[in-house]
């Protein structure tokens, strides 16, 4: 699950991820047999099909303990969605919000957010990425 995510009107997404989220997306997609160049698979910020959902990497220290809450701001619905995760028994507790002035500032903050300072720009992305990949596949290759 993505730290935040916004689900629009024609179905698209914008999902923001952490940094460590994004290494263990990747690690899980290249245990799996998928080999071939990982950091091409992910198309951050590119415009693709009509359900194309746009990937988004936040700077570590916006929101900590990522791995334990999505908040999902719903356009159609005008609600936002605190998703929060238990890992000690696996379970998941949704708090649905509906209230108008609530509902607003999540709406402000999901249209800055992805201008804000906060996230990664392309080049960042693929850059660190290909940091990572070297690194990795050095320790592979001893």
């Amino acid at each position: 699950m993505p730290s935040f995510e916004k689900i629009k009107k024609n179905n698209t997404t914008e999902k923001y991820i952490a940094f460590d989220q994004l290494e263990h997306l990747l690690d899980k997609t290249f245990k799996q047999g998928n080999k071939d160049d990982s950091v091409n698979q992910f198309k951050f910020q590119e415009k693709g099909g009509a359900n194309f959902s746009d990937y988004f990497v936040m700077r570590n220290g916006l929101i900590s303990g990522a791995g334990n809450l999505s908040i999902r701001y719903l356009v159609n619905d005008e609600q936002v969605e605190f998703i929060l995760f238990n890992e000690r028994n696996k379970s998941i507790l949704k708090l649905i919000i509906n209230e108008i002035g609530i509902v607003t500032i999540f709406r402000e903050f999901f249209n800055y957010l992805p201008r804000s300072v906060h996230v990664c720009s392309k080049a960042e992305i693929k850059n660190s990425l290909h940091n990572i990949r070297s690194v990795t596949n050095n320790l592979e290759n001893n």
